[in-house]
């Protein structure tokens, strides 16, 4: 008989406390701006469809929860987890999920291997720093009498052998978590990327008291403090209104956001619209945007964010919608 595993932290994960994730205190430590008042509106695709690392974490977490890597077929009842997991987010299959449904069947005997050695799998359980106010929460905890596992599951394409100094700060952060819930400290801690397979970590009592007091100093940081960077301001909330990062963003190699005047609006059949916007010094095109979401008039002022440069003939210069994209129009914070 499998022995019980209980997390021995509190459960209020509510956002009535400002709870801190291990992404959240690596951006503040990056730029302390990031926290700052959210202003402008901004809009992003009318269906509220989930990308393929959404559906590919959710059909793991439903693989483990019905112990379908224990089968004698655990690829098979992955598949069958997929299936489910893409059901309920309706069963449109999101942009790129062939890559990834592909390299995830390819991988279930490796996750496999690393789950059975576990009296107990934990998957997506939320674990909570009260005192730090620190949440985490893990893909994969494998837990056993005496030692413990952490695993992050990640289906982006790494292109390096190493990984960035703010993943192995999250990993870091949730092998304290795991060692405060359940009174064991990990063992192991590792990605399993789907395109490289496992890529350990070191995970030391050391680099823990590290990375907590980097907790403790983003916690004191100076709010009004910016500094952009493309990594940094990707996906912070904030970026709409940051005028720092709109102003540092013409000078980074590869920029994905557009500012400026709409000069013109052009919309094909297939509901999708493009826009030129004058930028200072500059026109650009973006294309492929919903077109629900282009309600503006030419002249008015628009900024986007998360665009991705168009590989089209003659339109090297462009940009394209995609589907983590956004725009706001005529931002309160956007300079006359």
């Amino acid at each position: 008989m499998r022995r019980a595993f209980t997390a021995d932290v509190s459960t209020d994960s509510s956002n009535s406390r400002d709870w801190l994730s291990p992404t959240r205190v690596w951006r503040l430590t990056q730029c302390p701006a990031s926290v700052g008042p959210v202003v402008s509106t901004s809009v992003a695709a009318l269906k509220d469809s989930p990308n393929a690392g959404i559906v590919a974490h959710r059909a793991v977490q439903l693989w483990i929860k019905g112990d379908g890597y224990r089968d004698a077929d655990p690829r098979s009842r992955l598949a069958d987890a997929i299936s489910a997991a893409l059901a309920e987010f309706g069963g449109e299959s999101p942009v790129g999920w062939p890559t990834t449904r592909a390299r995830l069947l390819s991988r279930s005997l490796e996750i496999a291997e690393l789950l059975v050695t576990g009296e107990h799998v934990e998957s997506e359980q939320v674990l909570l720093d009260p005192v730090r106010t620190l949440r985490g929460t893990p893909d994969i905890v494998v837990l056993n009498t005496g030692d413990a596992a952490v695993i992050d599951l990640k289906t982006q394409t790494f292109k390096e052998e190493s990984l960035s100094p703010s993943i192995v700060f999250q990993l870091t952060i949730y092998a304290y978590l795991v060692e405060l819930a359940y009174g064991v400290f990990p063992n192991q801690v590792e990605v399993f990327s789907l395109n490289r397979g496992r890529m350990p970590i070191v995970v030391t009592p050391a680099t823990v008291a590290n990375a907590l007091a980097t907790v403790e100093q983003a916690g004191k940081a100076d709010k009004s403090i910016a500094n952009p960077s493309p990594e940094t301001c990707r996906y912070c909330r904030r970026r709409i209104d940051c005028q720092p990062q709109w102003d540092a963003a013409p000078l980074w190699p590869s920029r994905d956001c557009v500012e400026g005047a709409i000069e013109r609006i052009e919309r094909a059949a297939n509901g999708a619209a493009a826009i030129l916007v004058r930028s200072p010094g500059s026109l650009q095109w973006v294309g492929g945007i919903p077109g629900d979401l282009v309600s503006a008039s030419v002249g008015a002022r628009i900024r986007l964010v998360r665009l991705y440069r168009s590989d089209l003939a003659g339109d090297s210069g462009g940009f394209k919608w995609s589907p983590q994209s956004a725009l706001a129009v005529n931002p309160a914070t956007m300079p006359a």
